[in-house]
């Protein structure tokens, strides 16, 4: 059986809940159709794996086992910015640039076990809204600054991703506590 997975860090709840309240009040700014993310789903995605088999699950295990040491990640959650269809919270490393050099590695990785990613620049961002079709947002709107939340993360979460009619259900395969890479 194939699992749809990815790789995420999942946020601490007091972030959540922070970025819930801003989402409720962006719902009533925005009149046009947008799925919104459920504030248990909100994450911060490295890589999405797509369908795999028990073993390739096995090989992304001992992947995120050998990269994921410890050692903190600080990253901050600032403004609102968006894609064609999708917006997003921005989010920011507060010291180095670990978590993109953790990304980058890790997908060096996936693709030695065969596995395809996504090769476009990877952009830190948390999605908390998506449209069926293209969306237009002023640049007014886009400039709002959220209440700037910084928070450690604490793991990389191998996650499993389940499509239901009322929306995802993210569950967690495996957690590798944080954070710094070997190369």
């Amino acid at each position: 059986m194939k699992i749809r997975s990815f790789i995420a860090v999942n946020l601490p709840m007091e972030v959540k809940e922070i970025l819930e309240k801003r989402i409720k009040e962006i719902k009533k700014e925005i009149k046009i159709g947008i799925k919104w993310v459920k504030k248990e789903n909100l994450h911060l995605t490295l890589h999405f794996l797509g369908e795999l088999e028990n073993r390739e699950i096995e090989k992304v295990k001992d992947i995120l086992r050998k990269m994921v040491i410890s050692d903190k990640i600080r990253l901050k959650i600032g403004q609102i910015g968006h894609f064609s269809r999708i917006l997003f919270f921005k989010c920011r490393e507060v010291e180095e640039h670990k978590i993109f050099d953790l990304q980058k590695n890790i997908g060096q990785e996936l693709k030695k076990i065969g596995l395809k990613i996504d090769q476009r620049p990877w952009q830190m961002h948390l999605t908390f809204g998506r449209a069926k079709t293209s969306i237009s947002i002023s640049d007014s709107f886009l400039n709002q600054k959220i209440e700037e939340k910084e928070f450690f993360i604490t793991s990389i979460d191998l996650m499993k991703s389940e499509l239901k009619i009322s929306g995802p259900i993210y569950t967690i395969i495996k957690k590798f506590p944080v954070l710094e890479f070997r190369i």
